[in-house]
Formats: C-alpha cells, structure tokens, sequence
C-alpha cells in the first residue's frame, strides 16, 4: 500500500481517536488499580502491555499488592516464543531458541522448570485464572531473560531486556531486509574525458645491485625509460650486468595500449611483449587480446538453494555483512542470490524458524582465475621471436568460453619454429569445472607436451584438499619449464579448527616426482599456532632422494620458528620486529639456529640477524635500508666463521615527470607503465568550468584518488601516484571540509583514466550554490512529510527534499541553472492533486544566493 493514501490531515484525526480510546481505557482502569493496591487478593486489570522494539497491546491482568501478573499465553503469542504443550489446570510448556531451551510452568507442584534448573514458585507467582495461567512479572524475566517495569500510575508495563525474543530478532531482521531492499544506487560520478595528446608525461626508473667488494667488477643494472605516446605506453629497459670478467648488455623495448569500450580488441602489445594464453611467453614481436587489462574481481551471481521446513527464514552473510535474505516457500525451498569473486568467496547461511530456532551454516565457493563468466569469450594471439625458450620463434592462439559461471572450456596451440619449420606443434585443451560448490576439476592436454588433472575440495574457508598429477610427453620438456621430469605428483592440506577460533591452522604438502634414473620425494607438515602476541609453528619436512648411479639420499627435520612485534613501556622496543628459527635433523641433531631483530629507527629500517649452521658456522647479518618517500638505498652484509665475509649495495629508485606543472615524483622504483593524476580543487566564479586566472584554489581539502587520502595544498592542488592506467579511477572530494557550507561540486564523485608513464590532469570546479526556502500549501494549509523535486531543465539534474511538519521546506547548497520545484509524479497521484511548477533561475558567480518565501501550490484534481 503507499504511504500517501489520503490526507496527512486524515491521518493525524485517526491518530487522536485511537488516543482518546486508549485514555477512556486506562481511566476505566483506575479504580480497579486502587483496590488493587489495598486488597490482599488477586484483583482483575486492564494493562496496556509495551514490549520493546516489539507489540504493544493492552491485555487481562491480575494484580496481587503490587505484583502483576500476566496471562502467560498472551505473552507467549507476543513475544512468538514456541508453546510446546498447555494442560489446563496443570503445567505448560514452552521451548525458547536458539538453543531449544525448555521452560515448563507447574503452579500446582509450586516449580519452574528452566532447563534442569528448578526454581521454586510462590503461591501467587503463577495462578490459574479462568481458564489461563497468569504468572507474576519477576517469573516471567527469569524464564525469558527480560526486564518487566510497571508502572501503575498509567495501568502499564513495559518488558526491556527483549534482545533474544524470537519477535524482537524478528522485528531486526525486517528493518536489516527493509534496508537492504533499498537500491544500492552507486554515487553520482562525472566522468572527465582530457583531450588525448600524442605524447605526454614521463618517468626514470632505476635499480643498482652491486657487490659490496668489488662494485665495478660484481653488478647488475636495470634501467628503465617510459613515457604515453599515442595513447599508449611506450618503454625502453637498457639492462647490464657484469660478473667478473664477463659482461653483456641487452634493451627491450616495447608499445602497448589498452582499451575497457571495444569488446573484441582490448589490448595490443609491440615489441618485448609477453604473450597471453596457456602459458606467457616472452617473445619479440606482437600480441592482441580482448581479454581486460585488469580482470575486475567481481565474478558473478550464483543461486544458492535449499530446503528447510515452511515458514522459516533465510539470510546470507559475506563477511558479517548481510548480503541477501528469502521466505522459504510452501514447499521448502529457498533461493538466495551469491555475489561471487575470483578467490575464496566465504558466507554464512543463518536460517530462522518461527519459534526463534537459529541455525548457522558456513560454506564456501572458490572461483579460480581460469574460469570465465557465463558466455565470456576471450581469445589471445601473439607472436615473434623466442628470447629464452630453445626456438627462433614461436605462434600462438588460444581460445576460452565460459559455458556457465561452473564450467570454462580453453583451447588453444603453439607452434614452435627451429631452422625454419615448425618443429614442435602443441594443440591443447584445457576444461575448468565445478560440479559441486565446492569441488573444483580442472584437466589440461598438450600434445607434445603434458597431461595433467588436479582436483580441489574446500567446503569451508577453514579446510581445503588440493591434489594433482602431471606426465610429461618426451618431446615437449624443453617448453614445459622442466628438461628431466617426467611424471610428477602433488597434494596439499590446510585445516583450521573452528573450535579454536584461527588460533590454530595446520597445514601439509608432498610432492613425488621421477625421472629417467631418478626419483624425488618430498613432504612437510606444519602446525601454526598464535598464543598471546606471539605467532609459533612446529613443522616436519622430508626429502628423499634416488638415483640409479649413486646411493639413496633423504634427509628430515625438525624445524620450530616463532615471531613477535614486542610492546611495551620502553620506547626504543616498540614496534620491534624478534623471530627465532630452531632445525633439528634426528640422524644429526642441532642443524641450525637463528635470530633476527629488526626496527625502524627515524628514517631507517635496521634488521640483525646471528645464527649458526652445521656447515657454515656462526653467521652475522646486518642490514641497513632508508624507509622514507622516495628512492630506496639499501645495504646488506654478512660475516661468517666458514666462509668470510661479503656484502651488497642497492639502489632503487624513478621519478615521474608532469609537463604541466613542472613536478616531479620521487618513488622507491618499480612505477613503469603507472599512472597518476594531478588536479587543483578551485572556486569557479564564472562557472564555465575551467580555472581562470584569479579564481582561489582550496587548500586542506581531502581527496580520496582511487583509495589513496590526499590533500590540497596552498593553491588547492593535489598529486597521486602509483594508480593503474586505463582503468576508471574515482576522486571523491569531502565537501564537508569546505569552509562555505554552499559550496557545490559538479558531482559527488569525478572519474577518470589515468595513462601510462604520466599525470592525468584534472580541475575540480566549485560553485557557488543557493539557498530555498518555501512552503507546500493544500487549500491554504501547509503539508507536511512530503518529497519536494527540485529538477534542473538543461541537465535533468534532481535533488530531493522534505517537508517539514508544517509544510515548510529548505534547501542548501543547490548548484546555479535554471530549476523547476515540483512533486514526484507518484507521490501528486497518491494525493491526488496537480503540481503547477515553480520555476526559479540561480546565476552563477559569487555572491549571496538566497530564495525565500517560495510558495508550491498544490491543487486538488
């Protein structure tokens, strides 16, 4: 039903009857109360009964000096806790949930049965009166956990403590149902679209590894120069590397561009690229997919489904947040929407029943990145010249479909090309499948390659199997990453007591491998546990190893670490960094001992380390690296009995240029193919949306640039880096820090996409806005409770308010345009009048903006 079935007017008469009926009742009351409170025998009363966040009506009492007592059905019908039996004139039973607590009323044996705990029971605690069991207020609250205050002054009562009542949980779970039926519309955002230029920004990165000892001699070198060129991002990485006598030199360089419009070409790469597909590549030529730039996590929505008995209730929770919820049907059965993601997806089905049964069930989806939603199709093609694979070149395509959100199909080949000819061709199929929510099969085929199945099992986030096993094809070694193996064998499990609450998780790993002459065996089993501030864990490892040519080998151990952040009263301990490493070998005993010790020190990160080894003797590492913005120095260094001493030195670093304002970002390396957004949060007095010479910056400003807090500065400009290109980034500007409360962005969220190797730049105009005031009259008296529609013409922009009381109405803040003030077309239909617009004209610039004494005349139909 709407809520604007008749007249506010009619609505506020209804309410002044139902109060004078509900004053005539308790009047009537009075007298009986009196007595009540003089006479020593249970006296009859009119009570007006208020259960808290729950049903309020006014019932059948009886008093006995100043106890009330209540009818006990009455209260049971109230508060919708089970009855499980009533024998008049003997006993009544009730269950409470959760938990199928039972209660059972006795007054003739003068007992209260709360579980196995016996209460005993007054004359007048609990009386039979025609023909209903009325129990005194302090019974009551003992059996349902409440707290009852009478209040005879006014003949009521009311039951606090309602927490665990099956209404009151059911009242919740309708405002939590209520809340999330509302649309979840996402924010207003104003997409910004800069003019694309043909070459802009640029960045330097840098990283030096070099020996301690001999720096000129023992060095590696990595350089890389980036910059946006048509769009895309354009890279050269020199690389040098020189150990002893022996030195070498090589560049890559590269082109891409990424697009999230085209759904048929959404990448391509020239150059040193990696190919897509089955396996990536590094090959110097060219790739081309449609497959996303950044893969969104979101996967799809799956239907969980069940039965339980009817008239229960079902809610579904991801992460203690209430995602979903159904009635269960006539038959059973409920159907709840999961909003899965690639990963681990846990959630919690709380089912309800209508006497206040709980049951809780935690389940959870795993969704591997090789399944694709239902009807995705992606393909990849590349090709060129092999860099590290043993060919000269090689050609690839590949194929995946998702069949439906359980089950993605792969195909694909490569040809690998040596002298000229396609020497080793490699067609595969690949299927990712799911038949149960939690058992995943996946089957992978290469001809001249491999074979392999692996199968996952995880009902639960706190238990997970996994297992698989490969045989590789003769022919194929040199492409498969392994040159000897042959078949390999592997398993895993990661178990976490529920009982214990993730202080505990265990976790076990093997792995069989052979090859021609050989095998290998390996295992190892840990236990993680945290007690207090320190983390621990025990483990076993095994490692076997055979050869036809030489004598079996295997070797086991006994390995026991811990590791804590220490706290305290002494200051300089703070935030300090201890973990310990102990190795026992049973055929050998001690094997090896360690300690470290880390913590920043002002701009600083000290880490020293002392163990000892079996072979290597004592050992002292220290290392000292700068943990402040900008680029990293570092140095590592280590003394031992056994084998001397020796050392590295480090430098990483890259600084991001933005032509525009002439700035330059200083990071600690790494940024290559990175983005940024640089923009100025400015007073629009002209309102043409660009930043005029004159026109104040805002300084102190939040500004939230995809997930990273800026602020502006003196001119109002802010500055953030490090973000991912091509992709939307939103920037999200707390208005509330504006010091003028009329202030208006062009809209609640900016978006934009950053490119590669450079600042985006983005000007955040703010506009002076005004301030209406009115009131909306029906026949000359003002309504109050009502939306009023504020709709800007050239725009179509709406901004909502509401009424007050009187029928007044204000607004602040509202953006300069021409505006018409009306009533949604629903809300005049339900009130069944016509809405002749209010047009007003706010001008942009500075100033005072104020429109008072607006009058919306409603008319009746």
């Amino acid at each position: 039903m709407s809520a604007f079935t008749g007249s506010p007017f009619r609505h506020a008469r209804a309410r002044a009857r139902s109060a004078l009926l509900l004053a005539g009742l308790l009047a009537a009351g009075r007298s009986i109360s009196a007595r009540a409170q003089e006479d020593t025998l249970l006296v009859p009363a009119v009570i007006q009964l208020d259960i808290h966040e729950g049903p309020s009506e006014i019932v059948s009492a009886l008093a006995y000096n100043s106890t009330l007592l209540l009818p006990l059905r009455k209260v049971l019908e109230m508060t919708e806790v089970q009855l499980e039996t009533y024998a008049e004139r003997d006993s009544v039973v009730a269950i409470l949930e959760p938990g199928r607590l039972s209660v059972r009323f006795n007054p003739a044996r003068g007992r209260l049965m709360l579980g196995d705990t016996l209460i005993a029971l007054g004359a007048y605690d609990a009386v039979w009166w025609d023909g209903d069991l009325f129990v005194a207020t302090k019974v009551l609250d003992r059996a349902l956990g409440t707290a009852t205050r009478v209040a005879w002054a006014n003949l009521s009562a009311l039951v606090g403590q309602t927490a665990r009542l099956p209404v009151v949980r059911r009242a919740r779970r309708e405002r939590r149902h209520a809340l999330l039926a509302v649309s979840r519309r996402e924010p207003d955002a104003l997409e910004l679209h800069p003019v694309e230029r043909v070459a802009d920004g640029a960045l330097v990165s840098w990283s030096l590894r070099t020996s301690a000892e001999a720096p000129t001699q023992d060095y590696t070198l990595d350089l890389g120069v980036g910059g946006t060129l048509f769009g895309g991002s354009v890279e050269a990485r020199p690389r040098f590397w020189h150990v002893g006598a022996f030195g070498r030199a090589r560049l890559e360089a590269s082109w891409s561009r990424a697009w999230t419009d085209r759904p048929w070409l959404q990448q391509v790469q020239i150059g040193d690229v990696q190919s897509n597909g089955r396996r990536a590549r590094l090959v110097e030529g060219f790739a081309v997919t449609n497959a996303p730039f950044i893969r969104s996590s979101e996967f799809e929505v799956e239907q969980v489904v069940g039965a339980v008995p009817a008239g229960w209730e079902v809610e579904l929770y991801q992460r203690g947040r209430l995602q979903a919820y159904d009635e269960v049907s006539a038959l059973g059965a409920y159907r709840v929407p999961l909003k899965l993601r690639y990963g681990q997806n846990p959630f919690e089905l709380v089912l309800y029943g209508p006497a206040g049964e709980v049951v809780r069930q935690r389940r959870t989806v795993r969704v591997p990145f090789s399944r694709l939603p239902t009807r995705r199709f992606e393909y990849a093609v590349a090709g060129g010249r092999c860099r590290f694979d043993p060919c000269d070149g090689v050609i690839s395509a590949d194929a995946r479909y998702g069949v439906s959100s359980r089950l993605t199909l792969q195909g694909g080949w490569d040809a690998f090309f040596r002298g000229g000819r396609a020497d080793v061709w490699q067609p595969y199929a690949v299927v990712s499948g799911a038949p149960l929510p939690a058992l995943a099969l996946t089957g992978e085929a290469v001809a001249n390659g491999h074979v392999s199945a692996t199968v996952a099992f995880e009902p639960t986030e706190d238990l997970r199997v996994n297992a698989g096993h490969t045989a590789f094809a003769l022919s194929g070694l040199g492409f498969a990453g392994t040159f000897l193996e042959r078949r390999r064998t592997e398993g895993s499990a990661f178990w976490r007591p529920g009982a214990l609450q993730g202080s505990l998780y265990l976790q076990l790993s093997a792995v069989r491998s052979s090859a021609p002459g050989s095998s290998r065996a390996f295992e190892l089993a840990t236990a993680t546990a945290r007690l207090g501030r320190v983390r621990y864990s025990l483990g076993f490892r095994h490692d076997a190893f055979r050869h036809d040519s030489a004598p079996d080998a295997s070797r086991s151990a006994v390995e026991l670490g811990g590791d804590v952040v220490l706290t305290g009263p002494w200051t300089w301990l703070r935030r300090t960094t201890l973990r310990g490493f102990l190795s026992v070998e049973p055929s050998q005993g001690l094997g090896q001992l360690m300690a470290n010790l880390g913590r920043r020190i002002r701009g600083i990160r000290a880490d020293v380390g002392l163990g000892w080894t079996r072979v290597g003797g004592l050992t002292l590492d220290i290392g000292l690296t700068t943990a402040l913005p900008g680029p990293r120095v570092g140095t590592r260094s280590r003394f031992s009995t056994g084998s001397g001493s020796d050392g590295i030195m480090f430098v990483n670093g890259s600084a991001a240029w933005d032509p525009d304002t002439r700035f330059i970002r200083w990071t600690d390396g790494g940024d290559l193919g990175r983005g940024g957004v640089a923009g100025a949060v400015f007073v629009d007095e002209n309102g043409d949306g660009l930043r005029d010479p004159g026109e104040p910056g805002l300084e102190g400003i939040p500004v939230r640039v995809g997930g990273r807090l800026e602020e502006t500065d003196a001119d109002g400009r802010f500055r953030a880096w490090d973000l991912f290109p091509y992709e939307p980034i939103d920037i999200d500007v707390d208005s509330l820090a504006f010091d003028n409360p009329l202030y208006v962005l062009p809209a609640r969220v900016i978006r934009v996409r950053p490119s590669p190797n450079s600042f985006q730049s983005v000007d955040i105009p703010v506009v002076v806005g005004a301030e209406l005031a009115g009131i909306v009259l029906l026949d000359g008296m003002g309504v109050g409770g009502v939306p009023i529609l504020l709709r800007e013409l050239n725009t179509g922009l709406e901004i909502a308010c509401m009424t007050y009381a009187d029928g007044g109405f204000y607004k602040a803040g509202v953006p300069p345009g021409e505006w018409e003030v009306t009533l949604p077309d629903q809300v005049a239909e339900a009130l069944n009048v016509t809405v002749p617009p209010l047009h007003i004209f706010i001008a942009p610039g500075p100033g005072e903006k104020r429109f008072e004494d607006l009058i919306l005349r409603l008319e009746p139909r």
